[in-house]
């Protein structure tokens, strides 16, 4: 009997031929990847994914079946068996599409089309070059060459001024999961041709010169130097990205005493000159911080834009450092805002660990703890603040798990770096900057604080209930309850499809980009379009539409960050269906919420414009009639509510004589007033007119009641004084190239 069971198996298993386990196997991995948030998607991330699965299967496959001897049956046989594969894998993509998603289907098919059937034939190829000079250990020796094959972009991403990467296994990473806006576009399409250009070029001169009978070690050699010819060209054809290549874009460099300062020709020589300054400045901030310095000079890159940063970089939004370099990659003119954070990461590389130089284990918690810790600023508090806001209003997670694994991106970003930064400043008042320095390095707590995650989990409690904080549920609604791409529905269709239809509306085809916003509404319910299909509706025409639409869906944001931006909308809606009752309604109840000064500030200016029959001028109104309008709200008084925006819109001849008001203030006499003056002395730095910011920020401070932008006025002023006592020294130092 249990002869007769065995040979039953064996039966079965001689049936099973190595095709059908693979795709038996390959339904099983299709099944797993239907429960995790991204690749559930039918999109960017499940194509990329089984563009590797199906390279290392379709490579198996052709291993098993392909007989040199006929070579065309070969590839028939074998193609049919590969095909299999990907229809296994495009019908799991549409049914976890439908079933979990139902997101829009145009953009990832183009995503499976590009990534994964490329990659199917190139891991065929590979298989056959594998089987055609290694008669033995063919198999191992494809999947060395998978895995080399799969790393090879990590040699680009360690040593080029890039985070993407192009890669004939896979196709495409953009760098980092948080710019949302990834799609298949004609640069991906170009590098897939080029793909098959190679790959078929090594199919067709192996399989000729086997037919000719000549040398293999000749060929092999011929295969070679194919290949290091398509990766040292990669460059050339904008498919990585190279020092050289890199400075025909930002052609000038700044040399400070710490810095290498590469921009381009459009920063003027007084922008470069407070980039510089700002770049030594922090540089002493954070090596007092760390009591530490840099062998040599950083090398900075200051982009022009978010667009061109992506496209040479790789991370359009993100502002990156590669410690192990000494390099920092940032956007202008907002780099003044992550300059601090990532000069303490390529800092940090001095006692850093792994080949990247940074905490132990990659562990994310601790690389962008450490950096949060010495910035010690999100908006306009301290990072402990912040951390205690959080904690006050409901917000916290346990540190041990916070610190465990990728549980950083679990959550919301902002409450994970605040978190994250407040534990390390907490360590590092209480044990010393050179215990942090080790426990980065080891990520041992009890080896370098002899203390567990538990016991300092109590100290860091007792340390947070000592700061004194006003709880803010809307505040921290405004900063904590954003959800991570991971979690949110068709992240990269709504990203691609909604900055497609900000170009039409930008073009003013407005009845086009109502069409286009409705429709990514429907299926992704962002925010972003939802605000565009709002001014689509205004612009055609449609103002009772869009109030009625906003008044129904702006309950589906009620409890996340975007609330109050549209509680705003919502009141200025009702203004231009004349209903200026409810519209004052829906003002009082965002300052009663006090979510952030800003909103209050906007609130205020229309209030004081609704009293006076204009807001709905100011409203429809273009730049310069929108500022004329806030000037008149300056007559005998200033309305310190209007001050940042009128400083934003420059410095135009009619704002001067609202400026000499501003700075005229002797003493700050309330939270609105004391705001307008930090904002003032902001202004006066960039104009490198020191002196003026010093006296408009000791104005500000002059208000004592200050606890809600106390931190950033004398962060203000810290960097004031630097600038007056050092900045000439600093300056006479500065060469050109």
């Amino acid at each position: 009997m249990n002869v007769s069971k065995l040979l039953n198996i064996k039966s079965i298993f001689h049936l099973l031929d190595l095709s059908s386990i693979i795709s038996a196997l390959l339904i099983f991995i299709e099944i797993i990847l239907s429960q995790i948030p991204l690749t559930k998607i039918f999109s960017y991330e499940y194509s990329a994914v089984n563009a590797i699965i199906i390279f290392l299967f379709s490579g198996i496959i052709t291993l098993k079946y392909f007989d040199n001897l006929d070579f065309l049956k070969s590839i028939r046989a074998t193609s049919y068996k590969i095909l299999v594969l990907l229809i296994i894998s495009f019908a799991s993509g549409i049914l976890s599409n439908i079933i979990f998603t139902n997101c829009p289907l145009s953009d990832s098919i183009l995503f499976f089309l590009l990534l994964t059937i490329p990659s199917a034939y190139f891991g065929m190829v590979a298989a056959y070059l594998t089987k055609h000079f290694f008669r033995k250990y063919y198999y191992f020796i494809f999947i060395v060459l998978f895995i080399v094959l799969m790393f090879l972009p990590l040699v680009e991403f360690y040593f080029n001024p890039q985070i993407y990467f192009y890669n004939s296994v896979f196709g495409y990473f953009p760098g980092t999961i948080y710019d949302e806006d990834i799609s298949a576009d004609f640069k991906l399409l170009g590098f897939r041709i080029f793909n098959i250009v190679i790959y078929t070029s090594l199919l067709f001169i192996t399989s000729w010169a086997f037919k000719r009978d000549y040398k293999k070690s000749r060929t092999f050699f011929t295969v070679l130097i194919i290949v290091l010819v398509s990766i040292i060209i990669k460059p050339y054809l904008g498919f990585a990205t190279t020092h050289s290549l890199i400075k025909k874009y930002l052609v000038n460099t700044l040399i400070t005493k710490s810095f290498n300062i590469h921009y381009s020709k459009s920063i003027k020589s007084d922008e470069i000159k407070f980039i510089g300054l700002m770049h030594e400045y922090y540089y002493e901030k954070v090596s007092l911080a760390l009591n530490e310095k840099i062998n040599g000079r950083i090398d900075s890159y200051i982009f022009d834009n978010e667009t061109q940063k992506r496209s040479l970089f790789g991370a359009g939004k993100a502002d990156v450092a590669k410690p192990w370099l000494h390099q920092v990659y940032l956007n202008y003119p907002t780099f003044n805002e992550t300059l601090k954070h990532e000069i303490v990461h390529v800092m940090a590389a001095n006692f850093g660990t792994t080949p990247f130089k940074v905490a132990h284990n990659l562990n994310p918690a601790m690389i962008e703890g450490l950096a949060v810790a010495i910035e010690n600023k999100y908006d306009l508090y301290s990072i402990d603040y912040v951390s205690k806001l959080a904690k006050a209003s409901g917000v916290d997670q346990n540190v041990e798990n916070l610190f465990k694994g990728l549980n950083f991106f679990g959550g919301s970003s902002t409450f994970a770096y605040v978190k994250s930064g407040s534990f390390f400043r907490f360590l590092i008042k209480k044990y010393g900057v050179e215990k942090v320095k080790d426990y980065y390095k080891t990520g041992n707590p009890l080896v370098c604080f002899a203390k567990n995650y538990n016991d300092l989990q109590k100290e860091y409690n007792i340390f947070l209930d000592s700061i004194q904080v006003i709880p803010n549920n809307h505040t921290a609604q405004l900063y904590f309850s954003g959800i991570p791409v991971f979690k949110k529905y068709c992240p990269r269709s709504a990203a691609t499809e909604t900055k497609e239809a900000w170009q039409t509306f930008n073009e003013k085809d407005y009845q086009q980009s109502e069409k286009l916003f409705r429709n990514i509404y429907l299926y992704s319910n962002s925010y972003s379009s939802l605000v565009g299909l709002i001014n689509s509706l205004i612009r055609i025409g449609k103002p009772i539409v869009a109030d009625e639409l906003l008044t129904v869906e702006i309950k589906k944001f009620s409890n996340s960050p975007y609330i109050f931006n549209l509680e705003l909308i919502l009141g200025d809606l009702k203004v231009r269906n004349n209903k200026p009752n409810e519209a004052d309604s829906i003002y009082n109840t965002l300052l009663t919420q006090n979510a952030h000064i800003e909103y209050n500030n906007q609130v205020y200016i229309r209030k004081s414009l609704l009293d006076n029959k204009l807001l709905l001028s100011y409203l429809e109104g273009a730049g310069e009639e929108k500022l004329n309008i806030l000037l008149n709200l300056n007559g005998n008084k200033i309305n310190y509510h209007t001050a940042p925006d009128i400083l934003h819109f420059g410095r135009q001849i009619n704002v001067d004589s609202f400026v000499n008001k501003l700075k005229d203030i002797n003493e700050a006499d309330d939270i609105y007033s004391s705001y307008a003056l930090y904002e003032l002395s902001k202004k006066y730095l960039m104009l490198n007119n020191y002196y003026m910011a010093q006296k408009t920020i000791i104005s500000a401070l002059k208000f004592k009641d200050n606890n809600y932008i106390g931190y950033i006025l004398k962060e203000q002023l810290e960097i004031t004084n630097w600038l007056i006592n050092f900045s000439e020294d600093e300056i006479s130092e500065f060469r050109y190239q």
